[in-house]
């Protein structure tokens, strides 16, 4: 499998692989311990994911200006299991999810199970998801060979990134929203997106309070 995106859940040693972009979708969830293939899923047209902080679920999303139909978001069990959907009318986009911050320690840590909790519809979807092209691309053959698949066997699974590279990267991703929210305070006004940006600001410092425990 392709893969372009990768998120650590530090506490539980929980990764998550995924295709999103110009592939078409593939989520896996893997324990690094034990170094097993706990699920694997699709979610087409992903442009976020992001880790709850119970550290049990996720959220992907479909989002503007990334995308800006079938916009909505869906919560998922690491076994795989849809939990949640929520779809916006047509016409009507969605800029931005994230999960409401929580004090540390709020949610017990629990095993990890390999076991899929109930589902509200079938977590794998059977219709091939379309290839998202930019509007300048539509009508010309594809450059890029997609939706190639290889098998991910333990010995060719992925190092974990290195945890001070992701905090170097946080801390970069701060500095960035104090630029902004000092240029918001001189009175300047800011894109949609500039203030979608600041508005992460407390989910990334509880990120970073995590890898520094």
């Amino acid at each position: 499998m392709r893969r372009a995106f990768l998120s650590y859940l530090y506490s539980r040693l929980l990764l998550v692989l995924a295709g999103f972009g110009n592939l078409k979708g593939n989520v896996e969830f893997w324990d690094i311990g034990k170094k097993q293939l706990i699920s694997k899923f699709l979610a087409p047209d992903t442009t976020f994911l992001q880790w709850c902080p119970d550290g049990e679920h996720i959220v992907t999303a479909t989002t503007a200006p990334r995308l800006r139909v079938s916009n909505g978001y869906r919560i998922w069990h690491y076994t795989g299991s849809l939990l949640h959907e929520v779809m916006t009318p047509t016409e009507t986009e969605l800029w931005q999810v994230m999960w409401l911050p929580v004090p540390e320690g709020r949610f017990e840590q629990k095993e990890i199970s390999y076991k899929a909790v109930k589902s509200i519809a079938t977590a794998t979807p059977q219709e091939k998801a379309a290839v998202y092209r930019p509007p300048g691309a539509k009508g010309r053959p594809s450059p890029v060979k997609l939706h190639d698949e290889v098998k991910l066997t333990k010995q060719q699974m992925p190092a974990v990134q290195d945890p001070e590279k992701v905090k170097r990267s946080l801390s970069k991703k701060l500095d960035q929203i104090e630029k902004l929210k000092e240029q918001r305070a001189a009175g300047k006004v800011l894109e949609k997106n500039q203030v979608a940006k600041i508005e992460t600001e407390e989910a990334l410092r509880k990120e970073l309070e995590e890898l520094e425990l």
